[in-house]
């Protein structure tokens, strides 16, 4: 499965990950898809290779570190780095493609 173009924040809508609605305002306290429409097992990778490099990654403590300090959320960071991360992935797989 290729990822889409989609999948990344072209269609900026943050919108929670569960439609059940008893637990839809607790889980998007700790998770938001980038896209709605986009494919969520590649969101979810992406969350866990941001809250990784969040906590491991020296370069992106850094930029965490810069961005608290600008007042923004631990939210809004990771909303940022996971941007960061579909962006980057997608010119590499481009790059890669295979022409048709």
């Amino acid at each position: 499965m290729t990822p889409s173009a989609g999948a990344d924040d072209r269609y900026p809508i943050i919108t929670p990950a569960l439609s059940d609605r008893r637990t839809r305002a607790f889980r998007s306290l700790f998770y938001t898809r980038l896209n709605r429409y986009g494919d969520r097992h590649l969101n979810e990778a992406l969350d866990v290779i941001a809250r990784v490099r969040m906590a491991y990654h020296d370069q992106t403590r850094q930029y965490v570190a810069k961005q608290t300090a600008l007042g923004k959320s631990y939210r809004e960071i990771k909303r940022l780095i996971k941007r960061y991360l579909a962006r980057s992935t997608f010119r590499t797989l481009e790059h890669y493609a295979i022409p048709a």
